[in-house]
């Protein structure tokens, strides 16, 4: 049989000519017991009854052999967690899996799921222990053993006729969709996510909310695959096939604002969920997140009028970041209003550290350049001020919600971090 991870044993082998995969030492093992089962058998005085007279085996006179049973045998290795699930039923195996998935106990839970997968591929809970098996792994961050899982269910459904499939079946097999779409994020094919997305986003039959979720993720997808692109771009590694993604960015703006129209029709029948729509506002702001990283200040190489445009641009792109982050707070998720608030904070932030890093301005002697330093300091004090109270009021709105994102921790360093250099700067300049 085909051994999954996680099987444990061969099961139930008889010693007789039927094949078993064995290692070396196992090999070693079986063979000695079969020798000393046989020299004990030699030994025996009801095994062969021997010739009345000598002449008797030389003459063609039959002898009477008696025949010897064998008990069955079970061979059995493997780690010792897996030890203990040798001698379970079917229904325990299930059972089993099921308990340590209700109890969050995740390795056991898929120890359980995958031995039973293993041996009962013709269960009627065949389909559910795939299921199973597959959640398991997932919280166990095991993506590529997830997606196997995934994959199994939906080679399965593909042979299922169209025709007979019922609405349940095509929500499950969206279910899994997202799932496989995930995982392959996760392991960084974001190519094959990205193709599975639009498959989902477009597939017939599929609710408006689930068709602008899809919608979603994709656009996440592109957005993290230009990520890749411009920065293997800048160092000049970039290959053909990652250049495909390069305006990843656009192509992502363009999915997230048509799926926030699609929630916005979904939402009359109330399936869409405050979640997604806030993580599709985050995503937009990320975007502009990044045009204003890119827009450059350089006071040593600009002539005036193309620092203050530059100025003027990048706080434009502060802005409409602030802006969507703003609206994703708003949309009462938790989760993703800890993420933007942490964002807003960290884009002051990072004004006031991209302005006092910025090359200095040609013609200036020593005690200049420290003059200009100094009130410089003072002029972009006020970015700091910003960014601490948005930090404060994200902790502070985190904490009460009970948000477990790692964005809350970031949030409390970069607070901490905030009030450091305030405490070191200079003054306030109004």
């Amino acid at each position: 049989m085909q051994v999954r991870r996680g099987s444990l044993c061969v099961r139930a082998v008889r010693l007789d000519a039927r094949a078993m995969r064995l290692d070396a030492r196992a090999r070693h093992l079986v063979l000695g017991a079969l020798c000393a089962v046989c020299a004990a058998c030699a030994g025996a005085n009801s095994s062969v009854k021997p010739a009345t007279h000598p002449g008797d085996a030389g003459q063609g006179s039959a002898r009477k052999v008696e025949r010897i049973e064998l008990p069955e045998a079970v061979i059995t290795a493997g780690p010792k967690a897996e030890l203990a699930l040798a001698d379970l039923t079917q229904d325990q195996l299930f059972d089993g899996g099921t308990k340590a998935f209700q109890a969050g106990d995740w390795t056991k839970a898929t120890l359980h799921f995958d031995r039973f997968l293993a041996l009962y591929p013709d269960s009627n809970d065949w389909a559910s222990a795939v299921w199973n098996s597959g959640l398991a792994h997932e919280r166990l961050n095991e993506w590529r053993l997830a997606l196997e899982r995934w994959e199994t269910l939906l080679s399965r459904a593909s042979r299922i006729p169209a025709d007979v499939k019922h609405a349940s079946d095509l929500g499950t097999e969206v279910d899994i969709g997202f799932h496989a779409a995930l995982d392959e994020h996760e392991l960084g094919k974001l190519d094959d996510a990205i193709e599975r997305l639009h498959a989902l986003s477009e597939r017939p039959g599929v609710q408006l909310a689930r068709q602008a979720e899809a919608m979603v993720q994709e656009a996440v997808c592109r957005i993290e695959r230009a990520k890749i692109a411009r920065a293997a771009a800048a160092d000049g590694t970039i290959t053909e096939a990652q250049k495909v993604g390069l305006n990843g960015r656009a192509e992502g703006e363009r999915l997230l604002r048509r799926a926030l129209e699609v929630y916005e029709k979904a939402a009359a029948d109330g399936s869409a969920d405050s979640g997604l729509l806030a993580q599709a506002e985050f995503w937009i702001g990320e975007i502009y997140r990044s045009y204003f990283d890119e827009t450059a200040l350089d006071p040593k190489a600009m002539q005036e009028k193309a620092l203050m445009d530059a100025l003027e641009t990048k706080a434009q792109f502060l802005l409409s970041a602030q802006g969507h982050f703003l609206r994703a707070i708003r949309k009462g998720d938790g989760e993703w209003a800890t993420a933007s608030g942490f964002k807003i904070g960290e884009l002051y932030e990072s004004f006031h550290e991209q302005i006092l890093n910025a090359p200095l301005p040609q013609g200036l002697d020593a005690e200049q350049q420290a003059v200009y330093r100094e009130e410089l300091k003072k002029k972009v004090r006020v970015l700091l001020d910003k960014a601490m109270k948005v930090y404060e009021q994200t902790l502070a709105t985190a904490q009460r919600v009970n948000a477990q994102s790692p964005y809350v921790a970031k949030t409390s360093e970069a607070l901490t971090r905030m009030r450091a250099l305030l405490l070191e700067g200079p003054p306030r300049t109004n």
